[in-house]
């Protein structure tokens, strides 16, 4: 990265405006720099955070939709992707069955800490950050710890990403429930 370079004639133009003042607001802002010319993504650990766990919804409700399955059980399904109290509560809220929806959540969260690093290993995913991510939004409390057993940094991710994915879910999936299916 280059330091931005601003022309004299833009400094020497503007009225009230000198070289002092550029220096005095220039120690007290954060250094400005120019994009090179293709920059990589400032936090490639959240490019696909938000995308899984709806992929994941769909899939199964569509799964089981497809199955015949019940109404009580596709709203039981949807929230499978969040922590076990959330998921419940959404599961609750929508008129679904919560004692369902809590074996599918932690049923997932196992099986997300048992496969999940392997999965990140087979893949190459080294970076603590975006194996952290990965673990909390597939496998919730249960990747989560699993991911801090591996570094303070994936756990640190992994609660972050449980816990936005849990926000997200609490506040959308109800919304967009209602939009597709009625009330």
């Amino acid at each position: 990265m280059k330091p931005l370079s601003i022309p004299p004639t833009q400094t020497a133009d503007a009225p009230g405006f000198s070289l002092a003042t550029l220096r005095v607001t220039g120690k007290a802002a954060p250094p400005m720099t120019e994009p090179e010319a293709s920059p990589a993504p400032r936090w490639p650990w959240l490019d696909r955070w938000f995308e899984p766990p709806w992929r994941a919804l769909l899939t199964w409700v569509g799964l089981a939709w497809l199955m015949g399955g019940s109404k009580d059980t596709l709203i039981s399904l949807a929230p499978k992707s969040v922590t076990a109290p959330v998921a419940m509560g959404i599961t609750q809220q929508l008129g679904g069955l919560p004692s369902l929806t809590a074996v599918l959540v932690i049923l997932t969260g196992i099986l997300g800490a048992m496969i999940g690093p392997i999965l990140l290993d087979w893949f190459g995913i080294t970076d603590q950050k975006a194996r952290g991510v990965s673990l909390g939004t597939a496998s919730h409390g249960i990747g989560t710890a699993q991911a801090m057993q591996a570094s303070e940094v994936a756990g640190a991710f992994s609660g972050l990403a449980m816990g936005l994915n849990a926000l997200a879910t609490a506040i959308l999936l109800p919304i967009l429930w209602r939009l597709v299916f009625g009330g």
